[in-house]
């Protein structure tokens, strides 16, 4: 798997597990609680409160803790309508965004667009450039990111890994 050194690593430290049968599924979809518990664990982040922010993420919720604590340090917003929706799976644009954000980096916006589907006026423009100008992932060989798509547990695995060891973590 192109993806066996960075889970291995994530592994190592406690941000991911496998599944009882001792596999990983990388090409399986992920979810957005699971990537919110991924990135709090990753970058060492702490909630300071126990206060339900998303009408479907009560504290009784497995994933509760992660998404506070990712929404305390400003790393995911839910939706308009109050909801958070953790076990909808991870856009390729969500999960830029998130991880952009949970590394803290500076955004960047160039006036000419990376990649032909993500325009200067998507939602997740700077984020998708951000996170391709700073190594931490692609677009596929035509010249797309395909940010609708869904991120698989693989792709989630490697854009944690390259982002917790930038330089300036």
């Amino acid at each position: 798997s192109p993806f066996a050194s960075d889970i291995q690593e994530l592994s190592n430290i406690g941000v991911i597990s496998g599944y009882n049968d001792g596999s990983f599924k990388p090409n399986a979809p992920i979810n957005r609680g699971q990537v919110a518990k991924m990135v709090v664990i990753a970058n060492g982040l702490r909630s300071t409160g126990s206060e339900q922010h998303f009408s479907d993420v009560p504290a009784s919720s497995p994933y509760f803790s992660y998404i506070e604590a990712a929404y305390a340090q400003g790393v995911i917003s839910g939706y308009s309508d109050g909801t958070f929706r953790p076990y909808d799976n991870v856009t390729r644009g969500q999960i830029a965004k998130i991880v952009v954000q949970a590394a803290g980096l500076n955004l960047v916006t160039p006036t000419t667009p990376s990649f032909t589907d993500v325009p200067t006026t998507s939602v997740f423009y700077s984020y998708i450039e951000t996170a391709k100008a700073n190594g931490l992932l692609n677009g596929y060989s035509d010249g797309t990111f395909r940010p609708n798509d869904t991120a698989t547990r693989g792709q989630v695995s490697k854009i944690v890994s390259l982002a917790i060891n930038l330089p300036d973590k």
